[in-house]
Order: structure tokens, then sequence, then C-alpha cells
């Protein structure tokens, strides 16, 4: 795990953080942030990046939505979606704070939602196949 800098590469297999009070955005095979405004009261925003990454990646994207307040992630999680990427949501019924997933699901992004364990399966799955 390390957080991210600015132009930091995108490297296989690591899980990157957004550094606090910066926007995290995907380019051409490095990290870059921001200090652009918040969005839905929030900077990092979640919807900055995974638009982001929807954009560079298409429907090699994969955004994922665990517990959480707010609707922060619904559309970044839309632009994924419609580029022909992949969505998962944390079933609303296992979360400490179940307002995102259930905006997700409200909005039909993601159809179901899964337990942690099974979103571990799907995620492995949805890698998987676009690595095929």
């Amino acid at each position: 795990m390390q957080e991210a800098l600015d132009k930091h590469p995108i490297k296989p297999s690591t899980v990157t953080l957004d550094p606090a009070d910066y926007h995290l955005l995907v380019e051409d095979e490095h990290f870059a942030l921001s200090t652009d405004f918040a969005v839905e009261y929030a900077r990092p925003s979640i919807d900055v990046l995974m638009e982001s990454d929807a954009d560079k990646y298409g429907n090699k994207a994969l955004g994922v939505i665990l517990t959480g307040g707010g609707h922060d992630g619904v559309q970044g999680l839309k632009a994924i979606k419609e580029k022909g990427g992949s969505v998962l949501v944390q079933s609303p019924s296992s979360c400490e704070d179940s307002t995102l997933p259930q905006a997700v699901l409200k909005a039909g992004i993601a159809v179901k939602g899964y337990s942690i364990k099974e979103l571990a399966h799907q995620m492995i799955t949805c890698v998987s196949e676009i690595n095929e």
C-alpha cells in the first residue's frame, strides 16, 4: 500500500491511496494530483478518481464501493458502467454506513450488493476477465 505522489507510476497489484486534500486522477501510466474544487463537498472525491479511471481504461475499469455515506462515487461508477467497465458494491446490510451503497443500487448502477467475502471473489473474477 502506498500514498500517491504526483506523476507516481501506476503499478499492478498495488493499492494506492489519495493523499488528504487532493483529488487523485488516472493519467497515462501514472497518477496525477489535483487541488481543484471539492466535489460533493469532498476533496479527495471518489467521483473524480473513477471518472478519470473510466476515461483512461474504459471497459477495463473496475469500480468498487464499500461502506460509506453521501453520494460521492455514484457519478464515477456511472461513468465506469457507461464505458463498459465493471461495478461492484458492498451489500448495504453488511455496511457500517449504507448510504452510498444504497444510492448506487437505487441508481441501478449495480444490480446487487455483495458481502466482503463475496466482493473479494468478484474482484478476482473481474480482474481475471479483464486480463484475458
